[in-house]
């Protein structure tokens, strides 16, 4: 009779879960990645920003071309000196002319620079400017490959989160509802005198623990609720129908070896690629600088060769943060990984000690009591198995995502 009291209350309960969320948008993960992902200012920012850059690059650009025109005439009007004072050849009409404009415009001799003034009049402006914001450029480009992906997870972490909490809710329900019905076993045993005060006082007390901790939960995913939709944009009070990511309780491992993640994070990662950048911009200053500047002690040689010697240690930085990321990334993913194989072996045992249960209740060895917390002990792994494979699923998600541009695990 109680056993169909307590299956009863569960379909009970489910049918109202159902007709409550009726009229409420069901929402699945994917929907909701597209929703908060969809319009977002960061996005638009990045892009403003990365728009702003280009147009620092024409203006380096157009200079860089100048230089090079002043740097052709200046080499030019060396070639016309020379052709004339130095090897006494005649020149032309037209060289003549041409040699003139040079002189009113240098003065007589070909003007002769130090590599000090080489380097701030034209080289930096011809080699360096616009190479340092063109890099520029591609960090930001790289940045903003990982912002969505970010989003994302995000949202699909706090999606799971809504899930797994609803999902506590709804099982510490169905045991608030088994609880409730042994306490009217214990009220009636009680008038029979089969039951101490204090037995119906303690039983009292945990109904009331029970439903405090119940409440709690409400209030918190209450709370969560709130948080998710302020994630996706949509209106704080706004109630939505959640699905599960898990539609299965058995999966085979999708995960990778770690050699794998790690070769292809290194590769890949966000970071290491603009420390790259960062690195070869610094290597070809360095080179440049060297070019013109032979004194080791002068201001822009050593600022150059510190500003090699910091790209150089933040890409090995950035390198090792990534292989630490990724091989505790994996320690997470594969602990979610046994805990799901842990959790498959604890449900079914779950299910044969029911079945045993179940035979023994028919055979007048067990009461009532005994198979309803049995039963509920068989819910209780399931949702366990469930909660270890949707951590698993989700850490599998993260680990691509991080071995590949971002974000970190």
């Amino acid at each position: 009779m109680f056993k169909k009291s307590v299956s009863l209350l569960i379909i009970l309960t489910l049918v109202f879960s159902s007709f409550v969320y009726a009229e409420e948008e069901t929402l699945t993960v994917d929907k909701a990645i597209e929703m908060a992902t969809e319009d977002q200012s960061s996005i638009e920012d990045i892009d403003d920003g990365i728009e702003q850059l280009w147009d620092l690059y024409y203006i380096y650009k157009d200079a860089k071309r100048q230089v090079e025109n002043t740097l052709d005439t200046i080499e030019r009007f060396e070639e016309l000196y020379d052709k004339k004072y130095e090897d006494g050849e005649t020149l032309d009409a037209f060289e003549k002319m041409e040699l003139e404009g040079y002189q009113m415009a240098f003065g007589n001799k070909p003007p002769h620079y130090t590599g000090q003034e080489m380097l701030d009049n034209f080289i930096k402006t011809r080699d360096l400017k616009w190479k340092t914001v063109y890099a520029d450029i591609q960090k930001t480009k790289n940045q903003k490959s990982t912002v969505m992906l970010s989003i994302e997870k995000a949202t699909r972490d706090l999606y799971n989160q809504v899930v797994s909490l609803q999902t506590t809710l709804s099982q510490q329900e169905v045991y608030l509802g088994i609880s409730k019905i042994q306490h009217e076993q214990l009220l009636l045993q009680h008038s029979l005198g089969q039951v101490s005060d204090a037995d119906l006082k303690n039983s009292e007390q945990n109904l009331m623990i029970l439903e405090k901790q119940i409440e709690q939960i409400g209030i918190n995913l209450d709370t969560l609720e709130m948080n998710f939709n302020s994630l996706i944009d949509a209106p704080v009070t706004q109630k939505f129908v959640f699905t599960d990511t898990v539609d299965t309780l058995t999966v085979e491992p999708t995960h990778k070896i770690l050699d794998e993640y790690l070769e292809a994070a290194i590769i890949n990662r966000v970071e290491v690629k603009n420390a790259r950048i960062d690195l070869d911009v610094k290597e070809r200053e360095d080179s440049i600088i060297k070019n013109y500047l032979k004194n080791e002690l002068v201001t822009d040689r050593v600022n150059a060769d510190i500003a090699l010697i910091t790209a150089t240690y933040a890409l090995e930085q950035a390198e090792a943060t990534v292989i630490d990321n990724i091989a505790d990334g994996y320690i997470s993913m594969m602990t979610y990984w046994n805990d799901y194989q842990l959790s498959l072996e604890s449900l079914e045992l779950s299910k044969n000690n029911l079945a045993d249960i179940e035979k023994r209740f028919e055979l007048g060895q067990v009461t009532q009591t005994t198979v309803d917390l049995t039963t509920f002990s068989v819910l209780t792994a399931e949702n366990t198995v469930k909660s270890n494979l949707r951590n698993y699923l989700n850490a599998v998600d993260k680990m691509d995502k991080a071995s590949g541009n971002g974000p970190a695990y």
